[in-house]
């Protein structure tokens, strides 16, 4: 996205960015930091573009024209002058660093700057950490430096301090419908919202959801989890092979029984207010089940499935991950 206008929900966060264009000030890093899918990525596209463009004229801020050669280029991930770096498999490598070092020896091929973007910043080995601090501590004035990250707390000190910090907040789940609503125009709205509503602020998180196929089959997909029988060895396996069998699909459906777990304690803590709960649709259900259970239990319960997402983000076998929470929750 080039469309600086076109970011939402991120006003805070544009407005430094843009007073410091406007005053000539432009720090040499920035650390965006927000949730995953909230425009972190989109903002640093956008600000290179316009950092680089040449079909605008004047002073101030402008966003990038979007029609220019250089914005052309950027659109397409081709400026010279404009690299983004990311993780290669699991980690950012101190090759993918030293080349940033190497840039910064350099003058800008054709724009006034050279805009380095590392997306998922954390990910770097700590080589390559250490490798970059070498670039922060004396950057070029002609090279910006913009790092991403989720998870800030997992970079040294020494990184954070040297950049200038940003944040990113979760979008409003009217915003996130707007998108979705753009980007997958052939979902029912309904089905929209109740992507939005586990996006929780977060475009990639709904979108996620939303062409994972599995908003229709949410009902179905809780009752097996939450009605498995530990007693019946063969049955619970056959969950858990289902439940586990598409890694990726698998944390989307330990995402889907988190939030019906949590809109069942909502209910249990205010059933007054049932317009409150993400699965609008499944209210009754949730209902239901919430007279059945005690509020411990519950919250027992979503324990569970967060400590199973827990292990699958560090890579335990998904089958045994599978059998042991379908276990867990037949106990409670």
């Amino acid at each position: 996205m080039l469309n600086w206008n076109d970011i939402q929900g991120q006003d805070r966060a544009k407005k430094v960015l843009e007073s410091s264009v406007e005053s000539g000030r432009i720090h040499h890093a920035y650390l965006m930091v927000g949730p995953l899918g909230v425009g972190k990525r989109a903002t640093a596209l956008a600000l290179a573009a316009a950092l680089n463009c040449t079909g605008n004229s004047g002073s101030g801020f402008q966003p990038a024209c979007g029609q220019c050669p250089s914005c052309r280029k950027v659109e397409g991930m081709q400026h010279p002058d404009i690299r983004v770096i990311e993780a290669e498999g699991r980690s950012i490598k101190i090759d993918q660093v030293r080349s940033v070092q190497k840039a910064a020896a350099t003058r800008p091929y054709e724009g006034d700057y050279q805009v380095i973007i590392i997306d998922d910043c954390h990910k770097m080995t700590e080589e390559a950490a250490n490798a970059l601090l070498k670039t922060l501590e004396e950057p070029p004035e002609s090279m910006k430096l913009l790092l991403i990250s989720h998870q800030p707390a997992s970079l040294l000190d020494t990184i954070r301090s040297r950049c200038q910090l940003l944040r990113f907040a979760p979008l409003s789940s009217s915003i996130v419908s707007s998108i979705l609503s753009h980007e997958l125009s052939d979902m029912a709205p309904d089905q929209l919202q109740v992507a939005a509503g586990y996006g929780e602020g977060s475009v990639g998180r709904a979108k996620d959801l939303a062409e994972s196929g599995l908003i229709a089959e949410r009902a179905e997909l809780i009752r097996t989890i939450l009605n498995t029988d530990a007693k019946h060895t063969a049955t619970l396996s056959t969950a858990a092979e289902s439940l586990s069998k598409d890694r990726s699909l698998f944390g989307t459906k330990l995402e889907i029984l988190k939030v019906f777990l949590r809109d069942v304690a909502l209910l249990q803590a205010v059933p007054d207010h049932p317009e409150r709960i993400i699965n609008q649709d499944l209210s009754e259900l949730a209902q239901t089940w919430g007279r059945e259970v005690s509020a411990d239990d519950v919250l027992n319960r979503i324990n569970l499935v967060s400590r199973a997402q827990h292990l699958l983000e560090r890579n335990v076998n998904p089958m045994m991950i599978a059998e042991d929470l379908l276990m867990d929750l037949a106990r409670r």
